[in-house]
């Protein structure tokens, strides 16, 4: 059984989906549920049905046309140079995204010490938890969850 402190900001979406969807029960959960949820239902709850930032709602059309054509519209009013460093701005994006990956793989490994160690803890780091999903998925079990108040916690 894996716990996890019910004060995260993971344990507070996954809170936010469960009661605004109602389609899960009370009952204990299993990560895998816990991860998908966290990773993707619940964004992609977000981006279809609320979309908003603030009081302004986004249009679901506008995320892939601004990601592609942004710049080139950058290009086209204030010069190539100025393309070009919107271009630059997604390469530091992507190696961002590397070094995270990186870093991630980092925490797996230390998790995996740390268990060859036989360390028990609460997880607060989504990390954390990320490794321990990882975990998971090689070996093709998921654990059960409980939060450190025997409930996530609830929504506000």
């Amino acid at each position: 059984m894996l716990t996890i402190r019910g004060s995260t900001w993971h344990a507070k979406v996954y809170t936010w989906f469960r009661n605004d969807c109602g389609k899960y029960d009370s009952g204990a959960a299993n990560l895998c549920l816990y991860m998908r949820t966290v990773l993707f239902w619940a964004p992609l709850r977000w981006l279809l049905l609320s979309g908003r930032i603030g009081p302004v709602r986004i249009p679901l059309v506008f995320y892939p046309t601004l990601l592609v054509a942004l710049p080139a519209i950058v290009a086209s009013i204030f010069g190539w140079e100025a393309g070009l460093a919107v271009l630059a701005i997604y390469l530091v994006f992507l190696i961002a995204g590397i070094l995270l990956a990186a870093y991630c793989g980092t925490v797996y490994l230390i998790k995996l010490l740390a268990e060859k160690l036989g360390r028990a803890r609460t997880i607060d780091s989504f990390l954390d938890v990320s490794a321990e999903y990882v975990s998971a998925v090689h070996s093709k079990i998921c654990p059960t969850i409980r939060f450190t108040n025997g409930n996530p916690p609830e929504s506000k």
